[in-house]
């Protein structure tokens, strides 16, 4: 695998998050903690969290172009809706906030937990770690 390289846009949102969370603490009256996890129920899950709390937890995007956060003003794109289920479901919260940051602009949208879409991110990436195991034993022999 390669490693990911990063790039303006991902350069700029890892620049902002620091200021996006304090005015997140501010306006939900609580630390978020930046963390990285491992779920205990299923350990081969691990997940990066922007921000948890005792009650909160959030994930944060500052998107780089206007398109893009008029986008995530319609609607949470699809692969973002799927972070935070992964990330759910380590954390073992029921509810996650969306947090988007444009040019002043704090804007954010609830995100429930969605049973089915966490039971298909077990199945996937269990079936991604057996396959992962099965290639590296052939790589060995």
């Amino acid at each position: 695998m390669e490693k990911f390289k990063p790039n303006a846009a991902t350069e700029h949102g890892k620049a902002l998050e620091p200021k996006v969370r304090e005015m997140m603490e501010v306006r939900l009256g609580e630390k978020l903690d930046e963390l990285v996890l491992q779920s205990r129920k299923h350990p081969h899950l691990v997940a990066q969290i922007d921000g948890l709390g005792e009650n909160h937890q959030i994930e944060i995007k500052c998107p780089y172009r206007e398109s893009s956060f008029i986008e995530m003003v319609k609607k949470i794109p699809e692969h973002y809706e799927v972070q935070m289920q992964h990330q759910m479901l380590v954390t073992g919260k029921e509810e996650a906030l969306f947090v988007f940051y444009y040019k002043g602009h704090l804007l954010q949208h609830p995100l429930f937990a969605c049973r089915e879409t966490q039971d298909m991110i077990v199945a996937e990436t269990l079936q991604f770690v057996e396959d992962l195991q099965t290639a590296r034993e052939a790589n060995r022999k």
